[in-house]
């Protein structure tokens, strides 16, 4: 096998699981930006970080999953999609029955993250 397509089967196989742990990386540094913060009850912490880091996770699930497909990103973009759609509803569910309005927030701006950076990567994605 050839180093081109060597690379074209890595790139396809590693474009799901780069993507979550890109996604991934996000509550990481929440988690790392709250433990350092000198102040732990500001709502700043508790309420706007988890969403900045929401959001921060569905745009670079989406970023990292068509920057790494090396052909089709219009259908890995939608396969994408599916599965955050798909993962965010198997998450929700305990959500809604507890009622939790933040965490439900939080699934809505992931998704919108996502949205966002597949339309600011329009260029990107083949049409």
């Amino acid at each position: 096998m050839s180093n081109r397509k060597l690379a074209i089967v890595l790139r396809w196989m590693g474009a799901l699981p780069c993507a979550w742990l890109a996604s991934l990386s996000a509550y990481i540094l929440m988690f790392l930006f709250s433990g350092f913060s000198v102040i732990k009850d500001s709502w700043l912490i508790i309420y706007i970080l988890p969403l900045i880091c929401s959001y921060i996770s569905g745009f670079t699930f989406m970023t990292v999953g068509i920057l790494l497909a090396p052909s089709h990103t219009r259908i890995v973009a939608l396969i994408l999609t599916a599965l955050l759609l798909i993962i965010l509803k198997i998450g929700m569910l305990p959500v809604l029955s507890v009622k939790e309005s933040i965490a439900l927030t939080q699934y809505v701006i992931n998704v919108a993250g996502s949205t966002i950076a597949y339309f600011s990567l329009r260029d990107a994605v083949e049409g």
